[in-house]
């Protein structure tokens, strides 16, 4: 079974063209060209993650839905047939909406990682902040075990404070968004043309483990009608 050993250096500058030459006529050269620079290395990767993956015991693992293909949505890009960044993502098993999951994103320029929600829904979100608002000592001790790597809250915030009488400023920033993702950032630099990127993720997601058990266990109700 291949190990990742790094994404080929020539990757950030087809990334960087592919925009300008994204077009039908030239898909097939740029679909072998996307495999042999980003696919083949991605799904190396991919295999370097799983066993971590799957001892989390709540993320489907399933190549099929866990790592990209090339192509765009026709629907939403019909003129342009390949994306131009790639990803992983290894969401919330038995659910449909409001599902959480680990991800790992990359373009021509950054990559970034961490833990978000999909197929979001009102519903959902208002009952997760309403555990966040239920449970702060459980959450606030999840997010303490990321420990002091820089990351970052991302979500839409809302306008106006939400909770007042909290002074936990970690768990205030959870409350006052209407949703929200926690991220690693960072541009492209030497790790990701090595095996230290597959090392940095572990790290990463395990630093996330306790927030990621924490936010699958299932005693939120999502029976709330959306709004």
């Amino acid at each position: 079974m291949p190990h990742f050993h790094g994404f080929s250096r020539d990757f950030p500058r087809f990334l960087f063209e592919l925009p300008f030459e994204n077009t039908l006529e030239k898909q097939e050269e740029n679909v072998a060209a996307y495999r042999e620079l980003l696919l083949e290395p991605l799904k190396s990767l991919y295999l370097d993650l799983q066993p971590l993956i799957e001892s989390f015991g709540v993320l489907e693992t399933l190549p099929r839905r866990c790592v990209c293909t090339p192509y765009t949505d026709r629907r939403f890009c019909p003129t342009e047939p390949l994306k131009n960044y790639v990803y992983l993502k290894f969401r919330q098993a038995g659910r449909e909406t409001d599902r959480v999951g680990l991800y790992f994103d990359m373009g021509c320029d950054g990559y970034a990682c961490g833990l978000r929600f999909y197929q979001k829904t009102t519903a959902g979100m208002r009952a997760r902040r309403d555990d966040v608002a239920a449970r702060p000592d459980a959450y606030r001790k999840a997010l303490l075990a990321i420990g002091d790597k820089p990351y970052l809250f991302h979500g839409e915030a809302y306008k106006r404070d939400h909770c007042p009488d909290c002074n936990d400023p970690l768990i205030k920033n959870l409350l006052n968004r209407k949703y929200f993702s926690v991220d690693f950032l960072s541009p492209i630099n030497e790790t990701v043309f090595s095996s230290a990127l597959a090392d940095e993720l572990v790290d990463n997601f395990q630093r996330l483990s306790a927030l990621l058990q924490l936010v699958c266990e299932e005693e939120i109700s999502f029976s709330h009608s959306d709004e």
